[in-house]
């Protein structure tokens, strides 16, 4: 089975995206208030058509969601130990989550993480520790954060630096004030 995980998900649109053509999704947001009157009912509502009888969010299941999707929150650091763990993996394999990497993602997604330049390194290990050797990582995020100093670029240049992580951009809007 393909695995998606959003890294800092927020309302986790585009991992929702992936669940609903087949992946399982794991999906992290620092803060737990954010997982929970958040990213939770965001994924129920909008997969509970593809749940089988359920017709919205609130016939939605724990135990029905939980087959699509897990939910983490908290810092980098645990997350990361959390989700590379060897109990994660045998937990993971339990729940259909897992293949022959051992519970490593095929896409993992980020959006807006990369402002605070003093996380770029968790940020980072999260990424190496949980990404399969052919995986993708697909990071949106602004050219530059005001008044914060990350960006595109810096965090291009670190991950360069650490030479773990081949680097690619896709897209770029410059149609609009350089961010």
């Amino acid at each position: 089975m393909f695995q998606g995980a959003g890294v800092g998900c927020g309302a986790a649109l585009p991992a929702i995206y992936c669940a609903l053509h087949g992946a399982h999704i794991t999906l992290q947001d620092y803060n737990e208030e954010v997982i929970n009157y958040v990213t939770i009912p965001n994924v129920a509502l909008n997969l509970s058509g593809s749940l089988g009888d359920a017709n919205t969010s609130a016939d939605v299941q724990p135990d029905t969601l939980s087959s699509i999707a897990t939910f983490y929150s908290g810092d980098w650091d645990a997350v990361n130990q959390l989700l590379s763990s060897k109990h994660n993996c045998e937990i993971s394999k339990a729940e259909n989550m897992t293949d022959d990497e051992g519970g490593k993602f095929d896409l993992i997604l980020t959006s807006e993480t990369i402002y605070n330049p003093s996380c770029h390194k968790k940020l980072l290990d999260v990424m190496t520790a949980c990404l399969k050797q052919d995986g993708t990582i697909l990071l949106a995020a602004k050219t530059h954060y005001f008044g914060v100093g990350g960006g595109t670029q810096q965090f291009a240049d670190f991950v360069k630096a650490q030479d773990q992580l081949k680097v690619q951009s896709i897209t770029s809007n410059k149609l609009a004030l350089a961010r």
